[in-house]
């Protein structure tokens, strides 16, 4: 189970998770934090990087460009060169899984958003649901109520949102998973920049 947080995640909190996730669930926690523009990748030609590119920086951390330009489209939808988003694998519970697998994941939930007609979102739904319930919680609280720290919601929309996408995925979707574990084959275990198909 992939647990998406956008800040760093604490003892506690990863002690939490681990205790009441079932003792044959592998958790892992990743931070995505998007940048502003500090890392940038150009590519020769009229149109900007493309989307699903990569860059690897270790075996646990990775630029990943969830805009860009798309081929089957023939086109970039954006008004300036794209940013990526900065991927960290900062816990697990057992084994420590391949980057390539967490970005694939990650490009795929770029594509989950039912409520609107764009090709992609940019940020996983995890992450944009969650900042999306957050600013209705904090905007919402009762008069006189003390505002709950801003943290837990969003914390709390992700992970839920993550579990409910990631379960069917796991545990009976075996097309997705060959369709992940092709694609890093594609890429080659000694690539540190890659293209993630999505």
């Amino acid at each position: 189970m992939f647990i998406h947080w956008q800040t760093y995640f604490n003892d506690e909190e990863w002690t939490a998770f681990v205790e009441a996730a079932p003792k044959e669930t592998n958790i892992i926690g990743v931070r995505i934090r998007s940048t502003g523009g500090e890392t940038k990748l150009f590519r020769d030609g009229d149109y900007p990087v493309l989307r699903g590119t990569a860059l690897l920086l270790d075996e646990q951390t990775a630029y990943l460009w969830t805009t860009g330009y798309v081929p089957q489209l023939d086109t970039y939808i954006g008004p300036e060169t794209p940013n990526p988003l900065h991927i960290t694998v900062m816990r697990k519970k057992n084994a420590k899984p391949d980057i390539r697998t967490v970005l694939a994941g990650i490009m795929g939930l770029t594509k989950i958003n039912y409520n609107s007609c764009n090709f992609n979102g940019g940020l996983p739904v995890t992450v944009r649901f969650a900042r999306m319930v957050g600013d209705v919680l904090t905007m919402g609280s009762a008069k006189g109520e003390e505002r709950q720290p801003f943290k837990f919601y969003v914390r709390t929309c992700a992970v839920i949102i993550q579990a409910v996408i990631a379960a069917p995925c796991s545990l009976g979707n075996q097309v997705g998973r060959r369709k992940l574990t092709k694609a890093a084959q594609r890429i080659g275990p000694k690539s540190n920049h890659l293209l993630i198909p999505y």
